[in-house]
């Protein structure tokens, strides 16, 4: 892809951190098609798709047979903020489309990759290959590993998927030199696994497992039952020395902020948007220095944040009101925030896209925001102390050195793989 923005080529070649990235929404497209088409007879039929209605399913083979090529394939495995956008506004503002698009994208792709080690472990290797290229110096992962196990196969449960995706990033990282660790993650409609979760993040510490999250919903904040089996997976992780971030405040209610940080104990929340219109989780978040994981696409493709359109005229993301949105807030407020890309495949971003929204669309200074989302996540990354003193110093001189580039307009840089 080419840009002509000052602010994509500057953020390009700047040392990045990223720290709310899914493994299973960063799939290689390239690679996913291949494996798609080659085990098409092996794909369900349907899979069945209750966002969409109690009976509702998706024909997962006959959709991938009809792609004739991995252009068609994008079309019902990714999501475009252009189009949930458009969709939004053609029903009068009301939102809908983006939540449900998404989850059937996981769905349309996710049994592609399910029960076959070699594939995750070529997977979790071309992520690092993905943060390599966009210059990502460390990386936090996170998964779920029971999605991605199929009972018979050469993952049949959940801890051979964190084997299969610990070796595929250790042969990453000294391929290409760069830094990862994992996050697994808790499911917010699966309590049943919770405690494997945390019993396996804890094996699998030695090797890279940093933290627990939990994700996927937020009706475990209201479910007691839901609750107590994430709140306990989080705790034991963390008397175990692990680190706990919780999806909170995307899509809820903002005091679900409040909860994550005081129930499940978590350091870092993932998006947390809500909080934006709540002064008292607004003051929380400033008093408690909890750190916010925000990834700006994806707030928009999931509709968690709905910006109103003030420029009809415009192209349908240059007609939003890109001075409205909450992450625009953390920053000028000197919240601990940092920018991911959350499912870049999915939501067709990187994480160079995601810090050229900070000047192209928030109209921030992009050297002096850059700078400061990139040392928010070197502080609050769960790396090594040795890891982020490298990392700070590479900041650094790249910021102090590259200043005033930034301003520079006009030109074209090819960054096609």
């Amino acid at each position: 892809m080419s840009t002509t923005t000052a602010a994509y080529n500057f953020f390009y070649s700047a040392p990045k951190v990223e720290l709310h990235i899914h493994f299973d929404g960063a799939f290689d497209v390239d690679f996913l098609y291949q494996v798609a088409k080659r085990d098409l007879d092996q794909l369900p039929e349907t899979v069945p798709a209750p966002w969409n209605g109690p009976d509702a399913t998706i024909a997962v083979r006959s959709a991938i047979a009809a792609c004739q090529s991995k252009e068609d394939f994008e079309k019902i495995t990714c999501l475009g903020a252009e189009a949930v956008v458009a969709k939004r506004l053609e029903n009068g503002g009301k939102k809908g489309a983006g939540l449900a698009c998404m989850l059937d994208c996981f769905a349309i792709f996710t049994p592609v990759v399910q029960g076959k080690r070699d594939v995750i472990e070529e997977m979790a290797f071309k992520v690092c290959e993905r943060q390599y290229r966009e210059n990502v110096v460390y990386t936090e992962l996170r998964y779920n590993p029971h999605v991605l196990a199929k009972e018979g196969s050469t993952l049949p449960d959940a801890r051979s998927v964190v084997e299969a995706v610990t070796a595929g990033i250790e042969r990453g990282k000294k391929v290409f030199g760069i830094d990862m660790n994992q996050i697994l993650c808790c499911m917010n409609l699966m309590p049943g696994v919770s405690a494997e979760v945390a019993q396996l993040a804890v094996e699998f510490k030695p090797k890279g497992v940093v933290a627990i999250d939990v994700a996927a919903g937020e009706t475990h904040f209201e479910n007691e039952d839901l609750k107590k089996a994430h709140v306990a997976a989080c705790l034991e992780a963390e008397k175990a020395g692990l680190r706990v971030t919780v999806h909170g405040a995307e899509d809820g209610p903002a005091k679900n902020f409040c909860c994550a940080v005081r129930e499940y104990h978590a350091e870092r929340v993932g998006h947390a948007y809500k909080i934006a219109a709540d002064p008292e989780m607004y003051q929380m978040a400033q008093d408690t220095h909890t750190h916010i994981e925000a990834c700006p696409t994806s707030s928009i493709c999931t509709e968690a944040v709905c910006l109103p359109q003030v420029h009809p005229e415009k192209p349908i993301l240059d007609s939003l009101d890109w001075s409205q949105h909450p992450i625009k807030k953390f920053i000028e407020d000197g919240l601990s925030v940092s920018i991911s890309t959350d499912d870049p495949t999915v939501f067709l971003t990187h994480i160079t896209g995601e810090l050229a929204i900070l000047a192209d669309r928030f109209g921030l200074d992009a050297h002096q925001a850059g700078m400061q989302v990139t040392m928010n996540a070197i502080d609050r990354c769960w790396a090594s102390a040795k890891q982020k003193s490298k990392y700070r110093e590479m900041t650094l001189n790249y910021y102090e050195g590259e200043e005033s580039t930034v301003e520079e307009s006009g030109s074209t840089v090819d960054h096609s793989d």
